[in-house]
């Protein structure tokens, strides 16, 4: 999963289309990019629930998962 671009508001060009520029740390992300990383989440999300489930009762495993699920690192 790459990083996506990030965006800024710019006052002081004005020949800068939408008024926007890449930054670094930027608060704006394209729609596209933020689809994309929904996407993928969702993706990961399920390809971890899929694999807990074949774990059985590994209660590490589970611990662990559930964990990351709720986005505290473990």
């Amino acid at each position: 999963m790459s990083e996506p671009k990030r965006y800024e508001r710019c006052y002081h060009k004005d020949y800068i289309p939408e008024g926007m520029e890449e930054h670094y740390n930027g608060k704006w992300v394209k729609w596209e990019d933020y689809a994309r990383l929904k996407a993928d989440i969702e993706r990961l999300t399920k390809a971890g629930d899929l694999m807990c489930r074949m774990a059985g009762n590994n209660q590490v495993i589970n611990r662990h998962w559930k964990t990351a699920k709720k986005g505290v690192q473990s």
